[in-house]
């Protein structure tokens, strides 16, 4: 079972403040209900006083999780948390990729100089390292693997929260 749901809702409505929490971080609990895929839930927004509430229609897009105290739901990230550069998925990948190539490659490079690769065995490891998708490899991707992932079974896909 699946106690978050990710994607961008639609706020249906008009949302209200529950209460204000006037701690450290002086935040307001906003009711609102969202939809996700033509289910509708009412959930927890927690956001500093000074946001402004989310209108009606208004797409939001982050996760609802289910907690102790009901659902909440949390705003997706705009930094795609990788420590707030801002780089856009792609270029978070191509990054990876080449931060993998060169490892690979110095590692080869190490071994060549080392004498444990020689003649047509070192020219074949230097092509397979600047080759390598090491990060595929890394993630767990199966179709990198040659493995293609079963689909998801109906059950797989219970969840407690009615999107």
């Amino acid at each position: 079972m699946s106690d978050v749901k990710t994607g961008t809702f639609t706020v249906k409505g008009t949302p209200e403040i529950a209460k204000t929490d006037v701690g450290e971080y002086g935040l307001n609990v906003d009711k609102a209900t969202l939809e996700l895929d033509g289910k509708q839930a009412e959930v927890e927004i927690l956001q500093k006083p000074e946001t402004p509430l989310p209108s009606d229609g208004e797409q939001l897009e982050g996760q609802v999780e289910k907690t102790q105290y009901g659902l909440k739901f949390k705003r997706a990230s705009k930094f795609n948390g990788n420590g707030g550069n801002g780089y856009s998925k792609d270029r978070e990948e191509s990054i990876d990729r080449a931060v993998a190539i060169k490892s690979a490659t110095q590692l080869v490079s190490a071994r060549i100089m080392a004498g444990e690769l020689k003649g047509e065995e070192a020219a074949q490891a230097a092509l397979e390292a600047m080759t390598v998708d090491i990060i595929a490899l890394v993630k767990g991707d199966k179709a990198a693997e040659g493995k293609a992932e079963e689909p998801k079974k109906a059950a797989d896909l219970d969840s407690d929260i009615p999107f």
